[in-house]
C-alpha cells in the first residue's frame, strides 16, 4: 500500500491514474455486478434506461430487476446528466477508468467496445447512432472503425451535414487526445477533422491537420492516404499564396496516385498543376501538364474531363 501511496503521489504518474485509484475505492464499495456494471457504462459516451438493460440484462445476464441496478448508478457521486440522451459519468471519473482499461484491462475494453458497438448496430438507420458506432469501433475493430468512419465522412460530405461530421470528430478525437488509437486510426481523424476546416473555409487549421495526418501516413508508408493528403492540401497552400508548394504536393500526389494505382486522381492532380502552372503564367508548362492529363483520362475513358482538357490545351494557347 505504501509503495502504492508513492507511486501515485509522484510527479510522473498521470492525473488518470489518480482519479483511478480513488474511482477504484469508490467502486468497492459495490457488489461486484453493479462494479462490472459501471465499468461497462463508462465505456459508452452516454447511456439511458435502454443501454443499462442492455448491459444489465443481456450481457451480466443478471436475474434481478435493472430497476434494482438503476438505483444503484443514480446514487453515484459522479453521475451526471448528459443533454438531451440520459446520464454519464463525470470526465474526470470516466476518463480514469478508460484509462485503467487501455493500460491494464485492454483484452476486456476491446470487448466491451465491441458490445456496445453491436448495441449501436441495432439502430442502423440513426444516423448518430452509426457516429456512436464508429467511435466503439475504433477501440473494438479499428479496421472496420476506420473503414465505417470514411463512409460517413463521404456521406456527412455529400449531403452538406457538416454538424454530423463535427459530431463524428469530436467523438474520435476523444480517443486520439486519450491515447487510444494506432497510427492509422490517428492519422484518418486528423485528416477527417482537416477536411471538415477546409469545407468550413478556416484553411490553417486545415493545413495543420491535414500535414500532421501525412506524417501520420509516412509513418506507416500508407502511399494511398497520402496522396489523398497531399491533394487535399494543395489546394489550401494554393489558397494561402503558397503556389510552389500547393504545386509540388500536386506533384507527390501524382506520383503516388500513379503507384496505388488511382488513375482518376493521378488525372485530377495532373490537372489542377496545368490550372496553377496557368496562373502562373508557366504556358508550356501548363500545356504540357494537361497534355499528360488528357492521355490519362484517355486511358481510363473518361470523355468528359478528355474534353476539359482539351479545352483547357486551346485556352493556354501554347
Amino acid at each position: 500500500m505504501f509503495e502504492n501511496l508513492l507511486r501515485l503521489s509522484s510527479p510522473d504518474t498521470p492525473d488518470e491514474a489518480r482519479y483511478w485509484e480513488l474511482t477504484r475505492q469508490l467502486l468497492q464499495r459495490l457488489g461486484k455486478a453493479e462494479q462490472e456494471l459501471v465499468v461497462r457504462l463508462a465505456v459508452f459516451h452516454w447511456f439511458d434506461e435502454s443501454i443499462l438493460t442492455y448491459i444489465w440484462c443481456e450481457l451480466l445476464k443478471e436475474p434481478a430487476a435493472p430497476t434494482d441496478a438503476w438505483t444503484v448508478v443514480q446514487n453515484l457521486p459522479f453521475l451526471e446528466p448528459y443533454p438531451d440522451q440520459g446520464f454519464t459519468f463525470h470526465e474526470l471519473y470516466r476518463n480514469a477508468i478508460l484509462y485503467d482499461l487501455w493500460n491494464s484491462r485492454l483484452v476486456l475494453y476491446r470487448r466491451m467496445a465491441l458490445e456496445a458497438a453491436r448495441y449501436f448496430e441495432q439502430s442502423s438507420e440513426d444516423i448518430s447512432a452509426r457516429v456512436e458506432r464508429v467511435y466503439h469501433l475504433f477501440i473494438g475493430e479499428p479496421f472496420e472503425g476506420r473503414k465505417l468512419c470514411v463512409k460517413l465522412m463521404e456521406e456527412f460530405q455529400d449531403n452538406g451535414r457538416f454538424g454530423l461530421w463535427h459530431s463524428l470528430n469530436q467523438s474520435c478525437l476523444e480517443h486520439l487526445e486519450g491515447g487510444r488509437l494506432d497510427q492509422g486510426s490517428q492519422a484518418l481523424v486528423l485528416e477527417s477533422c482537416g477536411r471538415l476546416a477546409n469545407v468550413s473555409g478556416n484553411r490553417k487549421e486545415a493545413i495543420e491537420k491535414l500535414e500532421r495526418a501525412l506524417d501520420l501516413y509516412r509513418a506507416i508508408r500508407d502511399k494511398g492516404g497520402q496522396a489523398g493528403i497531399l491533394f487535399s492540401i494543395s489546394w489550401n497552400y494554393n489558397h494561402e499564396g503558397f503556389r510552389e508548394k500547393a504545386i509540388a504536393a500536386l506533384q507527390s500526389a501524382y506520383q503516388l496516385f500513379i503507384e496505388v494505382g488511382n488513375l482518376w486522381y493521378a488525372g485530377e492532380s495532373l490537372f489542377r498543376i496545368g490550372e496553377m502552372r496557368g496562373f502562373n503564367g508557366e504556358v508550356e508548362e501548363a500545356y504540357r501538364a494537361f497534355e499528360q492529363a488528357l492521355e490519362v483520362f484517355s486511358a481510363i475513358d473518361a470523355p468528359l474531363r478528355q474534353a476539359d482538357a482539351l479545352v483547357y490545351m486551346g485556352m493556354v494557347g501554347f
